[in-house]
Parts: structure tokens; sequence; C-alpha cells
């Protein structure tokens, strides 16, 4: 039963891989211009698709909202990793968007939730399809 366990371990987080690549091509592309090139959410950087980060309000290890619409938005490398995410201005753009959307997500951030295979393979065929219709 031992490696019976590693294996659901190994597949689970082949399906959070797996989820965060299409999560995170879905995201840059809905944010795309028709030359696929995307405004950083946080500073005046525009850059290809394939260069822009997805970037978290509230950190991806707070799993409930690791794959929320809410809490991404397109981000260049600067402000996702070395300003780490940027947030005073992130936090400002969101409740511009969205007043009092940040306390909602800081809220929600407590949560602890389990994914279930199920649910992440069904996220991940919810994605896809996104995408795809995206990049028509």
């Amino acid at each position: 039963a031992k490696s019976d366990e590693k294996e659901h371990q190994i597949e689970f987080s082949g399906l959070v891989d797996d989820l965060d690549l299409v999560f995170s091509r879905y995201i840059r592309h809905k944010n795309a211009d028709e030359n696929k090139m995307v405004n950083c959410y946080t500073c005046p950087a525009i850059e290809p698709v394939t260069m822009i980060q997805n970037g978290h309000y509230i950190s991806r290890q707070h799993m409930y909202l690791r794959w929320d619409e809410r809490n991404c938005r397109p981000q260049c490398d600067i402000c996702n990793e070395k300003k780490r995410g940027n947030l005073a201005i992130y936090k400002k753009n969101l409740e511009n968007e969205s007043p009092g959307i940040t306390d909602i997500l800081l809220e929600e951030s407590r949560m602890v939730y389990k994914w279930s295979r199920e649910e992440l393979k069904s996220l991940i065929g919810e994605y896809s399809r996104k995408l795809k219709l995206l990049q028509k």
C-alpha cells in the first residue's frame, strides 16, 4: 500500500503541474492583444505572451486560490519574482477593478482546501477548452 500512496502523490503533483501550466497560459492569453503582447499588471512593461508570467495576489501556496482568476494577473518577471508580486500596486489595481476583492481573497486564503484528482482533471479540461477558444 506504501507504493500505492507514492504513486497517487506523483499523479497528484503531475496534475498540479499540468493545471499550473494550462491555467498560466490561459491567464496570459486572456490578457494578450492581437499581437500576443501583454501588459504587466503592476508596471508599464509590455511583453510577449510567452515571456510574461502568471502573477498571484495571494501566494500560490494557498491552494484554494491557486487557480482562481480573481487572484491572478499577468506580470513581468521583475514584478512577479524580484519584487515578490509588487503587492502594493497589485492590491491598488485589484481594488480599482473590484472594490473589496482583496479583503475577500485574504479571507478565502485562510481556507484549507484539498483538491481531489478529479477536480484537478476537470479544471485542466476546462482551462484547456478556454485556452483553445482564445487561441482561435
